[in-house]
């Protein structure tokens, strides 16, 4: 009987004649899971945590997508602080659901905390001020926030998307990879200054010339730019914006959606 059950397709309707038993039951179950399901991607929140809670009632509620993946700088190094600690809570307690990456703001925020002395030189060099939120972070009520923060992942890959904060480096995915991974492997992590790929430096404006993935990024906050075509469907998606808006993507298979929410006269609104 195992046999006949091998060949359901996902989602086929299947009639069992008679009481199935529990292992019939159990491959009818399986039968009925959607093999592709839809990811949605934001970026650069910079502690606007109104403006990301309404964007995740945007991603899992309407386009029904089963994770996010935060394409880096969920916080910011110097506005908000209450509000970089609420978005680092709604991050960990979507638990699975969520995948964070890292971007520049995330990698100062975490120097500070885990590896204050490599920042001294940097905020020197690029006349930063310290971050009122690695100073929250450092308190112990705080701490499993801290180290949601101390080691991101800077890239995320799944079938049909690469998703990086800062953009590729030399136009190649694999190159990109590289680098990064060689970066994630180090002593300190992505705990270091400065790193063009998430920093700047990078190539926001080209495409991928060794992979046909829809390439995702953030970073460079942009006010009217929506997406880019290639070959007949979305390759280029860059969520970068100005404050006041996030821009969200999800996919799903061949199906694409891209939307955007901006704060306006204390409401939000749905572009």
């Amino acid at each position: 009987m195992r046999d006949a059950f091998d060949v359901i397709p996902p989602g086929a309707q299947v009639a069992v004649i008679g009481t199935p038993t529990t292992e019939q039951m159990e491959m009818l179950d399986e039968s009925s899971i959607d093999p592709q399901e839809r990811t949605g991607y934001i970026a650069d929140v910079h502690n606007q945590h109104e403006l990301f809670d309404y964007g995740l009632e945007i991603i899992f509620g309407r386009f029904g997508c089963s994770k996010v993946v935060v394409v880096g700088d969920l916080v910011d190094r110097s506005i908000d602080v209450q509000g970089g600690l609420r978005v680092l809570q709604t991050i960990h307690d979507l638990g699975d659901r969520a995948i964070l990456l890292g971007g520049n703001h995330d990698r100062d925020n975490a120097i500070q905390v885990y590896n204050y002395q490599d920042w001294i030189g940097y905020k020197k060099k690029h006349k930063l001020p310290d971050s009122g939120l690695a100073r929250e972070l450092q308190k112990d009520k705080n701490a499993h926030l801290a180290e949601m923060i101390k080691d991101l992942p800077l890239y995320h890959e799944d079938d049909q998307v690469f998703a990086v904060h800062g953009g590729l480096r030399n136009r190649s995915v694999e190159e990109t990879k590289r680098e990064l991974d060689k970066v994630s492997a180090g002593e300190k992590g992505y705990r270091v200054a400065p790193i063009l790929l998430i920093e700047g430096g990078n190539d926001q404006d080209d495409w991928a010339g060794d992979s046909d993935k829809i390439i995702v990024s953030g970073h460079m906050h942009m006010q009217k730019q929506t997406a880019d075509m290639a070959r007949g469907f979305v390759q280029r998606i860059r969520l970068g914006s100005l404050s006041g808006m996030l821009r969200i993507f999800t996919v799903k298979g061949t199906q694409y959606t891209f939307s955007a929410i901006e704060e306006k006269g204390g409401k939000i609104l749905t572009l």
